[in-house]
């Protein structure tokens, strides 16, 4: 045991492991759950703001998913997060309170899978608007969209299904009291196909995908600048406003997306290698880092997940502006209602001072 305490060290630093600790026994909870509420509020905007008519587009489609998916995994990362860091550690829970913590992780793990697809799916549409503007109408058009959304939901379902098959609740006696704890199951194969499909597939493989992409948009996106540049000043390609307002347009959404990305790089590259070195050592020399360190991370997701909506709001004048047209919709109808309020308490005052 001591030689495994003391590969841990070596491999991942105490120091960093004690700053894990410290985190998620004094600061995780109380940090997660109020970014989760404010990020629920968050990407509620984004999916009213997404599904106007005026912003209905196959990309707008992929964020009103993207932005109901992130709203549910935040959703159900609070019940997990208070029972795992909150709550008194010698409080015993009772099974149905255990069982309804672990299925809101297993729900969290599905979503955020999902969301990672729509990620990728996001990515790869903008790609071939940039590089392809002429083959986008052909590929990434609504009926293909919608087709790709359903099939990432299909999809992540499956390869959630190892992740939930290893995981079990066991019963302890502690100091005389029953005490349901969740644990992986004693299955090797399955223990590291976990990790492996957790890792590997969920999180470093389309931090792989998503880097390749955002260097490929970022070298396009210079190259199409110098030679627009070229074109505009030699007078060969006029400026048109409709040239103008389309190249616009497709820039404002590439700088959404290169923030979107690499914010999920900077969150799950790291748990994604981590994941991949547990799954190849398994409990003997990584999870103590994965435990601990991915805490932190899962943090910076859940941060991730939450700031897409000032994003949005800071980079797309489109959004901005049904944001506010939308928001003064709802202001106009709560002061009219006042206004309302104000005549009949009116009326009444009146008529009150009359008969008096």
């Amino acid at each position: 045991m001591s030689n495994e305490t003391e590969d841990t060290s070596a491999l991942c630093l105490q120091g960093f492991l004690s700053i894990g600790t410290f985190y998620s026994e004094n600061i995780s909870g109380y940090a997660d759950i109020p970014i989760c509420i404010i990020g629920a509020v968050f990407n509620l905007f984004n999916v009213l703001v997404y599904t106007r008519k005026n912003m209905i587009s196959p990309a707008s489609t992929i964020f009103t998913h993207l932005s109901f998916i992130d709203l549910l995994v935040l959703l159900a990362y609070v019940p997990f997060s208070w029972q795992q860091y909150i709550r008194k550690k010698d409080e015993a829970l009772p099974y149905k309170m255990v069982l309804f913590s672990l299925l809101c992780n297993d729900l969290s793990v599905l979503l955020h899978a999902i969301s990672i697809w729509l990620t990728i799916m996001l990515a790869v549409w903008r790609y071939i608007a940039v590089v392809h503007p002429l083959k986008e109408v052909q590929w990434c058009n609504m009926k293909a969209t919608r087709n790709l959304v359903a099939t990432g939901y299909v999809l992540c379902t499956v390869l959630c299904i190892p992740l939930f098959s290893s995981q079990t609740i066991e019963e302890e006696i502690e100091n005389g009291q029953t005490v349901y704890l969740v644990v992986f199951r004693d299955n090797p194969v399955m223990y590291s196909l976990t990790f492996v499909i957790h890792g590997v597939l969920l999180k470093l493989m389309p931090s792989l995908v998503l880097a390749f992409v955002s260097y490929r948009l970022i070298v396009t996106l210079l190259i199409s600048k110098k030679r627009h540049h070229k074109l505009t000043s030699s007078s060969v390609l006029q400026k048109t406003p409709e040239n103008i307002k389309r190249k616009q347009k497709v820039d404002r959404s590439t700088k959404i997306l290169l923030a979107v990305l690499g914010l999920f790089l900077i969150a799950e590259a790291p748990l994604g290698i981590l994941g991949l070195l547990n799954a190849i050592y398994r409990h003997s020399k990584y999870y103590e880092c994965y435990d601990n360190l991915g805490r932190i991370l899962d943090t910076v997701a859940l941060i991730n997940t939450s700031v897409t909506f000032v994003v949005y709001y800071l980079m797309s004048q489109q959004f901005k502006k049904t944001f506010e047209s939308l928001f003064g919709r709802f202001n106009s109808i709560y002061s009219r209602k006042d206004v309302i309020a104000r005549r009949v308490s009116g009326n009444t005052t009146s008529s009150a001072t009359s008969e008096v």
